[in-house]
């Protein structure tokens, strides 16, 4: 049941979503999205149904260069929610220029995931 709310829940994003966004698939580590300039579409966070996941996503161009100054969000999913998100429209949308790094924090050690979609 959980695997189609979370479908369900993507494809309703998709409506949303400009055609130009481009998705990352199902992530469940620290990543780089991309290294690129570029703006933020949407944002999917899924828990294991009992621990809460905090995505915060930095304009960086590694790891390295992450840092408070350069945080452009956070968003944090309580456990029993299973997914929540943000879409960002064309004219609200969250602007990089560096890239985009994203680093996942499953609180209690749980298996948390994240889906980033860009432009």
């Amino acid at each position: 049941m959980k695997k189609l709310l979370i479908v369900v829940f993507c494809l309703f994003m998709a409506q949303f979503a400009i055609a130009e966004c481009v998705s990352t698939y199902e992530l469940t580590a620290d990543a780089q999205i991309t290294t690129k300039r570029g703006s933020l579409c949407a944002i999917t966070v899924i828990t294991d149904g009992t621990n809460n996941v905090t995505v915060i996503l930095y304009d960086a161009g590694s790891a390295a260069d992450i840092a408070v100054t350069n945080k452009l969000m956070e968003i944090t999913v309580k456990g029993a929610d299973n997914y929540g998100g943000r879409i960002f429209d064309s004219g609200n949308n969250v602007q990089f220029t560096e890239g985009l790094y994203a680093d996942i924090t499953n609180a209690g050690g749980g298996a948390g995931s994240y889906i980033v979609e860009i432009k």
